[in-house]
């Protein structure tokens, strides 16, 4: 077999970046507190709750100002927990890969594989990328992390034949074409799954707060 030259490579790299999982930016308090303000409905109940204490009522602004904080503190927990969770994925995946390229077999970090990248399943290793298997004897892979399997699931060159990122390598070895790399693996698309529902938890959050707010 012959693998990508380095051409190719770049020019695979261009178009798919990175073989790497999406991760939140570490975030402190002050942080959160600038991506929540910038929903409407935060910015409506601190409004609210100005104008409140502008007209002499204190009790509604301090309710809405509390509300405010309780939005803050909400999404930070939120942000923490998912910021774990995608930390999690990230240390599932693998740090380097055995490749096969056009000039022979090398180590490289898994982060520089592209869709087309042939690599080398070996037993002990995570698998570095979502790959379709070329070439292998008895291939046994621990899909745990994806599946909840607990057993390890045999593959071959004919109908169970794709391997994940993530996934342990526990007997045999083989030879995959990488396919999807990034936030285009099943892990990734986690990933990105996990970020959407901290988007969505953030902005329930703050309507939440703002319609127990108007049936006070």
């Amino acid at each position: 077999m012959v693998g990508l030259s380095e051409k190719e490579v770049a020019d695979l790299r261009k178009a798919w970046g990175y073989n790497e999982l999406p991760l939140t930016e570490k975030t402190g308090f002050w942080g959160i507190v600038r991506l929540v303000s910038k929903e409407p409905m935060f910015l409506l109940l601190i409004g609210c709750g100005s104008l409140y204490m502008v007209l002499g009522d204190y009790i509604e602004g301090l309710v809405l100002s509390l509300a405010v904080f309780l939005i803050i503190g909400i999404t930070f927990f939120q942000h923490k927990k998912t910021s774990r969770a995608l930390a999690l994925l990230k240390q599932m995946s693998s740090p380097r890969a055995l490749v096969l390229r056009q000039e022979g077999e090398k180590m490289i970090p898994a982060r520089e594989l592209v869709p087309g990248d042939l690599i080398i399943l070996q037993e002990g290793g995570r698998v570095p990328a979502d790959a379709e298997l070329l070439e292998c004897g008895v291939l046994m892979v621990d899909e745990s992390m994806l599946t909840g399997e607990s057993f390890p699931v045999k593959k071959d060159t004919t109908k169970n034949c794709h391997v994940f990122l993530g996934s342990l390598v526990v007997g045999g070895r083989g030879v995959a074409r990488v396919v999807y790399t990034g936030i285009h693996t099943q892990f990734g698309k986690i990933g990105l799954s996990l970020s959407s529902i901290l988007r969505c938890k953030k902005k329930c959050a703050v309507l939440f707060v703002y319609f127990f707010w108007l049936r006070l």
